[in-house]
């Protein structure tokens, strides 16, 4: 029994020494690792993030302004009239009806004018004149001859009146001009007598001329042939 008890007691002892030593290691080794903790609650770092300071652009950059139209805002665009502005018109109808001549005053800047000279229907005028202020080109009541195939218009200028002969198909004459003056063909005749107006037609193509005398009185009548621009004095004065 004595044996026993005593191989019990160094079994227990030996069990202790052993417990002891592993107990020992285990303290060690677990005093030797890192602390890790772990958790499923929510973890809020005390460390502060620095974010990087903004850098501001205001004093490189430049703004650029855009105006963008207010849809309120009405853009107003001027137009230059380019169209004439017909101011006059006057027209002559043949004894028979058929032929028609018609003046056209077109007003321009600066006080002058242009006078259209249109035949029948024509769209282009057969002759323009840009006269000034006071200056006009008129239609006699005779303008037309008894066949119809010429007119004479009295161009009233600065220097003087003029009479103006021109065919009705608009057609230039013989010697390329687009008109005969009467006027000037008459100074050339070399009468002593002053021009004063054609009257109105004798026959197909003679215009009556009336003159003064240098006294005032009345002068030497003629006829002037168209188209050749014969001057014929008369006898008889009308």
């Amino acid at each position: 029994m004595i044996v026993i008890k005593k191989y019990i007691g160094l079994e227990a002892l030996l069990f202790v020494i052993v417990g002891a030593s592993v107990g020992l290691y285990l303290i060690t080794y677990v005093k030797s690792q890192p602390v890790q903790f772990h958790s499923d609650a929510a973890f809020t770092s005390s460390q502060q993030v620095t974010t990087p300071p903004t850098t501001s652009l205001q004093a490189t950059q430049t703004p650029v302004k855009t105006t963008i139209p207010s849809k309120t805002q009405k853009t107003s665009t001027t137009i230059a009239l380019t169209t004439p502005i017909i101011t006059n018109s006057t027209s002559q109808i043949s004894s028979d009806g058929t032929q028609t001549v018609t003046v056209q005053t077109v007003q321009n800047k600066y006080g002058t004018q242009t006078d259209n000279i249109f035949t029948a229907n024509e769209t282009v005028p057969l002759y323009s004149k840009t006269l000034s202020q006071g200056e006009s080109i008129n239609i006699p009541y005779n303008t037309w001859s008894p066949d119809d195939k010429y007119f004479f218009l009295q161009d009233t200028t600065a220097a003087g009146q003029a009479i103006l002969v021109f065919q009705a198909n608009g057609q230039p004459f013989a010697n390329g001009q687009t008109y005969l003056n009467i006027t000037d063909a008459y100074k050339n005749y070399g009468s002593n007598d002053i021009f004063d107006q054609a009257t109105g037609w004798a026959a197909n193509n003679l215009i009556i001329i009336i003159t003064k005398a240098p006294d005032g009185t009345e002068g030497t009548s003629y006829w002037y042939e168209v188209p050749d621009g014969s001057i014929i004095p008369l006898a008889t004065k009308f």
